[in-house]
């Protein structure tokens, strides 16, 4: 913004929100935010309305109606206005970059057998077995950590029986080996 580059500006916002909020976050925190008794609910929910209450405070300088008016209703109408508020700073950010790599080769996973699914004519709802083992050790608290996430997203179960190849889909009768 400073150099009045408002295409790149925009071009960013636009992949942060659709490819990065609305195609991953959400999705991934769908499961959280639908179980009442999961215990880290409130702060998953609170991340998110800072998250996109950070959004919006981002895309106002080039949508500035359409995010006043989300900003009033999200955080209540007694706010001042959001043309006010102070501008997002990343320089207090916690940024974990072994998490950040971890959520990039899980998006990648997901995205990979989902891809497999719809080249093999297989329906997006069933479920495909992983074997953990058969990934590098750098993998397995990618499988731990979102392996709700990834049932949620692809149907990908965890399978820790020995099979001959890293993914298996249920086809018809049979058992699809990749």
């Amino acid at each position: 913004l400073q150099h009045y580059r408002f295409n790149d500006y925009t071009s960013s916002l636009y992949r942060l929100v659709w490819s990065r909020f609305c195609d991953w976050y959400i999705e991934v925190i769908k499961p959280i935010l639908n179980d009442q008794d999961h215990p880290d609910r409130a702060e998953t929910k609170a991340c998110a309305e800072y998250v996109l209450c950070t959004i919006l405070k981002l895309l106002h300088p080039v949508t500035p109606f359409v995010t006043e008016e989300l900003f009033h209703q999200l955080s209540g109408q007694n706010t001042a206005m959001l043309i006010h508020a102070i501008w997002p700073k990343a320089d207090n950010i916690h940024y974990n970059a072994a998490r950040a790599e971890d959520m990039t080769r899980m998006c990648a996973l997901i995205t990979t057998v989902r891809s497999m699914k719809v080249s093999m004519d297989i329906a997006p709802a069933s479920k495909c077995a992983l074997n953990p083992k058969d990934f590098p050790p750098s993998d397995q608290a990618m499988f731990t950590d979102y392996a709700r996430a990834m049932y949620f997203l692809a149907r990908i179960t965890l399978d820790h029986a020995d099979f001959p190849h890293q993914v298996r889909f249920p086809f018809k009768d049979d058992l699809v080996h990749l």
